[in-house]
């Protein structure tokens, strides 16, 4: 009934005279003030939990994607999320399955690199990784200085051909002084510790992980950057991957 009266009263002058009636109705059919309050309470309660609830919708909700392992351990991390008002989406996505790893036609046939003379494969040690996808890297400057000094180092995640991702940190190490690559962290760490340098740029490569997907990738990248702190990495960055892990 207070529901109701809230629900179609126009102003809150006709909802207090509505509830004021429906105390006197409860009352003459023997309901003592004491079930009354309770009844208030119990309704007070229930908005709060509604108001909370809106809030909590309101606010700008992550989506966390987690491989799936049972449905009582999905059901824990929703319960422990809303325990702690995190504004996050659970979703569970399937593993790899074994069918999937082992119907390669050739599996044990080693990766082939599609040019004959690769930077990519040259700063990796390896050839035939250039072609990797959805990892995690490590970049460092090789010259003699940065090595003594421990300078010069970067850690990134890509989905694309680690070899894309190479290439764009070469030209920006390359041209550091182009207005396109001048904020580009490379770019500025050629620009302030190599500035005469006019050679091929001498870089580094590692693939340090390998993900499954986006927001493996980000945790991995984020786990790396903590560890090894990098120092081309700039601050604002680091603060955004800290998020992936909460």
């Amino acid at each position: 009934m207070y529901q109701t009266a809230e629900s179609v009263s126009s102003s809150a002058t006709n909802r207090t005279h509505s509830e004021r009636m429906i105390d006197e109705l409860l009352l003459n059919n023997g309901y003592s003030s004491r079930v009354l309050e309770k009844i208030k309470k119990q309704r007070q309660e229930r908005q709060r939990r509604k108001r909370k609830r809106l809030n909590t919708r309101s606010e700008k909700v992550t989506t966390l994607k987690l491989p799936f392992l049972s449905d009582k351990c999905t059901a824990q991390i929703k319960r422990a999320a809303e325990s702690l008002n995190i504004p996050v989406r659970i979703v569970t996505t399937p593993g790899r399955k074994l069918r999937d790893l082992l119907t390669s036609s050739r599996p044990l046939d080693k990766p082939q690199c599609p040019s004959e003379d690769c930077r990519t494969c040259s700063a990796l040690g390896d050839s035939g990784k250039c072609t990797d996808r959805n990892v995690v890297y490590s970049l460092k400057c090789n010259m003699m200085e940065c090595r003594e000094l421990d300078l010069g180092r970067y850690n990134g995640e890509t989905y694309r051909p680690v070899g894309d991702r190479f290439t764009e940190h070469y030209r920006t190490a390359k041209n550091p002084t182009a207005e396109s690559y001048k904020e580009k962290p490379f770019a500025k760490h050629y620009n302030v510790h190599h500035p005469q340098h006019t050679g091929e740029p001498e870089l580094k490569l590692e693939i340090v992980a390998r993900a499954s997907n986006t927001m493996d990738r980000k945790i991995k990248e984020a786990r790396a950057i903590l560890a090894n702190k990098p120092d081309l990495n700039d601050r604002d960055e680091q603060v955004e991957l800290r998020k992936f892990l909460v």
